[in-house]
């Protein structure tokens, strides 16, 4: 079981969907896939469940239900959700309870577990604990984590193995890479058992048919070569599949015979995934091919899309 962090200090950037898209691709190809959201704003979760989840990963926290009571059961992938976090004055017309908020939010967490002596460290010691067999269940565990530098962010990077970036082509986006980084290595260095490595950058929400666009592409790619770090091939572009998806509860994949790239980018960002740890689909998927240099792509027949 690998671990997958979904960070960046910047918000905006794609963070939950490319954590939603690349669960749902993984899921499609045969792997086992565990969706964690551990960000207040909850995003992750009402994009994948249709109803306000009766258990929350606070619940777990707290002891007040087991671990399994919490993960939900989906066609996108198994969830383990958090109440997205409201301003109270609106909680009456979003249909939320007054004490939602105040009751199962990751900030009121953050709060409970500041000063705690090995705060850091719970989220890493929830998901790896043999008593709750993740490890027999799941192939990878995915994070969907909060765009700041706080406690929660910590305990996700000391919990992950691998962390992946993704990145929107703006010069702000690459300081947050850059932030999130330093908070990185903070943490390798003051907590045992810190040691996620960042597997690669991927760019998001991306447009090329902007000048602007193509040329922060270039700066991305200059900046990660002079790091060390991976740049993936796969682009995830601006796509009404991604949104539309998550407003509808509905994978990813069962936008292939749309004419959207949603799909085709999330497919191919994870056999991509896939790739770099030596790893192929572990079902056959129509569509999946090799191109000539021996890497795994998903290209989607023309005939089979709906205008």
């Amino acid at each position: 079981m690998e671990i997958v962090l979904i960070a960046n200090e910047k918000g905006g950037t794609g963070k939950t969907a490319t954590a939603i898209c690349l669960a749902n691709a993984l899921t499609g190809l045969g792997y086992k896939v565990l969706a964690v959201d551990f960000d207040p704003s909850g995003s992750l979760s009402s994009g994948a469940l249709p109803e306000n989840p009766e258990w929350v990963l606070y619940d777990v926290f707290i002891g007040a239900c087991p671990l399994d009571k919490a993960i939900y059961h989906t066609d996108i992938c198994d969830i383990l959700p958090t109440v997205k976090e409201i301003d109270v004055d609106v909680a009456p017309a979003e249909g939320f309870l007054l004490g939602t908020r105040d009751n199962k939010s990751l900030t009121r967490l953050a709060d409970r577990l500041a000063g705690r002596a090995g705060a850091e460290q719970v989220l890493r010691s929830l998901l790896r604990t043999k008593q709750h067999h993740l490890a027999e269940k799941y192939d990878f565990i995915i994070i969907d984590s909060a765009p700041s530098d706080n406690i929660l962010v910590t305990n996700a990077i000391v919990a992950a193995d691998s962390i992946l970036i993704p990145c929107e082509p703006s010069a702000d986006s690459l300081d947050g890479i850059w932030e999130f980084m330093s908070s990185m290595i903070a943490a390798s260095r003051n907590y045992v058992g810190a040691k996620a490595q960042v597997d690669g950058i991927v760019l998001a929400r991306c447009s090329e048919q902007y000048a602007c666009y193509r040329s922060s592409i270039q700066d991305i790619q200059t900046a990660a070569d002079t790091r060390g770090l991976y740049l993936y091939r796969t682009r995830m572009r601006m796509s009404a599949n991604i949104p539309d998806a998550m407003r509808n509860y509905r994978p990813i994949l069962d936008y292939l015979n749309s004419s959207g790239v949603g799909a085709v980018d999330a497919l191919n960002l994870a056999l991509e995934f896939l790739e770099s740890r030596g790893l192929e689909p572990k079902t056959e998927f129509p569509g999946v091919w090799k191109d000539t240099e021996g890497h795994l792509f998903y290209s989607r027949p023309k005939a089979a899309v709906q205008r």
